[in-house]
C-alpha cells in the first residue's frame, strides 16, 4: 500500500507538470521506478490466487490472447 500512495502522489504531481519535457522525464523515471515493486507484488499475487477469482485479466493472458 505504501507503494501505491507513493506512486499516487508521483502521478499527480508529474500529471500536474506543464513542461512537457520535465512531465516526461518524471513519468520515465520518478514514475517507472514507483511502479517496479507494484508489479513484483501483483505478479506473486497472480500465482497465488485462483483465476476463479482473479477478475482482471493476468499478465500472461493479456501477452498471449488465443
Amino acid at each position: 500500500r505504501t507503494h501505491v500512495d507513493k506512486l499516487a502522489k508521483t502521478l499527480h504531481k508529474a500529471e500536474a507538470e506543464t513542461d512537457i519535457h520535465k512531465q516526461a522525464k518524471l513519468f520515465a523515471t520518478d514514475v517507472k521506478d514507483l511502479m517496479a515493486p507494484i508489479r513484483t507484488a501483483s505478479d506473486k499475487l497472480e500465482l497465488l490466487v485462483d483465476d476463479s477469482e482473479w477478475r482482471l485479466p493476468k499478465y500472461r493472458e493479456i501477452l498471449f490472447l488465443r
